[in-house]
């Protein structure tokens, strides 16, 4: 689903720098609803949760006097849908996956320069009553104790220093911007040991140095990364990484690459705005690649046997497509591994050449998004392939 872009409402006058270096950033965001938002079972988390019987299951507070049981929206639950920029207001919108809710935040300009915050829509991801009863595997209305989400700020730095030494066994790290895009935020590296960190969400933060592998975070399995600049240096070498998720990168391409050829397990790539030229991919198990607005991309080399899904929408380069017939990976696929399902390739907004396009037509499995399942602008199959001469 294509994200609506953010608007700007017009004025007279427009010298409100922050906001326009904010607007400049956010313009054509995509919506994260093609990124896969699954939970490990909660169940299997909370067995490693110690909660007292005077502590309430949802909100993990101790149960005590009139307070009510409040648990805030978490980063990793919520989809942006989009912003509205002006020289009064910041509204950012979102909706949250756990409880099925919009809300907004908005910040308005106060007359000494700063921003004052509101909170619009639900609140709270969930508030009412505190409860001691085992609450059920697919509500995910609760607080997570392995969970961590923290927000930009000058303490952010010490804060995950802190939290890397006091906190070994947080599964769970999301960290993203409350509001905008704060261009003053210091560079924030994340270099620690996390030894059972699963998930980790980089939204909108400026980050200077990465590095992601086996000593380091070696049960990593989900990784997000949204807007963190370009000027990091970044290392993601992660042979559990199963779903990765890029907007808005244009650093080298072998630090995507490297993270591809380690990521044997992979089952999703998902991008937006992926500014490489070249990606190769080798997974058994890979079988959703979105490349959307992957706006330099020339060279496509992929070994995915259980690839379903493969989105090249807006992609304007596209010169050379292969699906590799060989790969060290073919050894370690069952006797009697078959995949029957349909490649489903979305091309809309597209410019693939003859040769691209001729790969794709040859592919067993290929089936181009007919209109009634991609997008409505989507040219029928006959009517692409007949362009191309296929």
């Amino acid at each position: 689903m294509e994200k609506k872009k953010p608007t700007r409402e017009t004025s007279s006058s427009d010298d409100d720098d922050e906001v326009a270096a904010y607007f400049d950033i956010y313009v054509d965001r995509k919506s994260s609803d093609s990124i896969s938002h699954s939970e490990d079972n909660l169940s299997e988390k909370l067995k490693t949760e110690k909660v007292g019987d005077d502590h309430c299951l949802r909100c993990l507070q101790h149960i005590g006097g009139r307070g009510r049981c409040c648990v805030a929206h978490s980063i990793s639950h919520r989809r942006d849908d989009g912003h509205v920029v002006d020289d009064r207001a910041i509204t950012q919108k979102f909706f949250c996956y756990a409880c099925k809710k919009n809300y907004s935040v908005i910040y308005r300009r106060a007359r000494n320069g700063t921003f004052t915050r509101k909170m619009k829509g639900a609140e709270f991801c969930f508030r009412g009553r505190h409860t001691r009863k085992p609450i059920a595997d697919d509500d995910r209305r609760r607080v997570i104790s392995q969970e961590v989400n923290l927000h930009a700020g000058p303490e952010l730095q010490q804060q995950i220093d802190d939290l890397a030494l006091s906190n070994q066994s947080i599964q769970r790290l999301n960290i993203a911007s409350d509001g905008y895009y704060d261009t003053k935020q210091k560079p924030i590296s994340i270099e620690m040991k996390f030894p059972r960190l699963r998930h980790l969400t980089l939204i909108d933060i400026p980050v200077g140095n990465l590095k992601l592998n086996e000593v380091l975070t070696p049960n990593l399995e989900h990784l997000e990364l949204k807007n963190i600049g370009n000027e990091c240096d970044m290392e993601i070498t992660l042979p559990k990484l199963r779903n990765a998720c890029i907007h808005f990168w244009a650093g080298p391409s072998k630090v995507i690459n490297d993270m591809l050829r380690v990521a044997v397990n992979l089952e999703v790539f998902e991008t937006y705005k992926l500014w490489i030229d070249k990606l190769t991919f080798g997974s058994n198990v890979l079988h959703t690649i979105d490349l959307h607005r992957a706006d330099k991309l020339r060279e496509l080399l992929i070994w995915a046997p259980s690839l379903r899904t493969l989105n090249l929408q807006g992609c304007m380069k596209l010169d050379n497509i292969q699906f590799l017939r060989r790969h060290q990976l073919r050894r370690k696929l069952p006797l009697t591994f078959s995949n029957k399902n349909p490649l489903t390739v979305q091309m809309k907004h597209s410019r693939v050449s003859a040769r691209a396009m001729d790969t794709l037509g040859k592919h067993p499995r290929f089936r181009l998004a007919e209109d009634h399942e991609a997008h409505p602008e989507t040219q029928s199959a006959a009517t692409l392939l007949a362009d191309v001469g296929i």
